[in-house]
């Protein structure tokens, strides 16, 4: 897996498709998404966390899109989650002075509380990769930019650089693959060098990549650098008076979208007051 780093990388990549997700405005997918990622953000409890990731599972079936291709993303990150999750009923002991013990482990107690609220926290995190892994999949970096920039169109007034705040979105968004592609090329050149980075325990393999950390970053300044002389070159002055390739519009299918998600969030709102576990 160490080898194939770039694999499971699903954010920030596009998969082409002909699916109801793929067919939907950018504009209403970002409305959409940031409208489920603030309710996920804000409510709390099993309930409405395992809503919202009942409705992900439902949008990844409708996008077509290989759900193993997609879930093989969260794979390196379950052992974060699994750290997260420990950490979170070690040191939030106090927080929860009424749950009973579990444990202690010097001066920090170990409780049901932490326990729960660590699961809480895994859940909310494996939601959030999912809606996102689902954006980027089904809208392409371009498309999502200028769907931002028409969206965010008000602040121009006030003089907020929108096509400049888009591009850095795109940018930012498309080095997420790239990042990981580097490092897949740093582990394969130093596994060709007789390094034994994929053998071992998990810590023992996370502390062989620590070398790799000041090479990754130099390296991806360096692309950063390509980047800005690739556009300076090309006397790039942002989009300020310039037509949109795509022109968007609203279609009854967005709507629907749109009286659908409502609907999820309303659930979600009202299960998360009514019950609050």
């Amino acid at each position: 897996m160490m080898m194939e780093v770039s694999r499971y990388v699903t954010i920030g990549r596009y998969v082409p498709g002909d699916s109801v997700l793929h067919r939907l405005d950018p504009r209403t997918k970002l409305l959409t998404f940031g409208l489920l990622v603030s309710t996920l953000l804000v409510v709390k409890g099993y309930v409405p966390y395992l809503l919202l990731l009942g409705f992900a599972v439902v949008l990844l079936l409708l996008s077509r899109i290989p759900v193993r291709y997609v879930l093989a993303g969260l794979r390196p990150a379950l052992w974060v989650l699994a750290i997260l999750w420990v950490f979170q009923i070690i040191f939030s002991g106090s927080s929860y002075p009424d749950h009973p013990t579990l444990f202690r482990l010097g001066s920090w107690r170990a409780t049901w509380g932490g326990v729960h609220a660590g699961a809480l926290n895994v859940l909310r995190i494996s939601v959030l990769y999912l809606l996102t892994s689902l954006l980027t999949l089904t809208a392409g970096l371009v498309e999502l930019a200028d769907a931002g920039e028409m969206l965010l169109s008000p602040l121009a007034r006030l003089g907020v650089p929108l096509n400049e705040v888009a591009l850095v979105f795109t940018i930012a968004l498309r080095f997420v693959p790239t990042l990981a592609e580097e490092l897949e090329r740093l582990v394969k050149a130093q596994i060709s060098r007789g390094a034994r980075l994929d053998e071992g325990g998990f810590l023992g393999r996370a502390r062989r990549l620590i070398p790799l950390v000041v090479p990754l970053f130099l390296s991806i300044f360096d692309r950063a650098e390509d980047l800005i002389l690739a556009m300076e070159a090309r006397c790039y002055r942002g989009g300020r008076g310039r037509s949109k390739a795509v022109a968007f519009a609203f279609q009854p299918l967005d709507a629907l979208a749109a009286v659908v998600v409502l609907a999820v969030v309303a659930a979600a709102w009202l299960t998360g007051l009514m019950l609050p576990f």
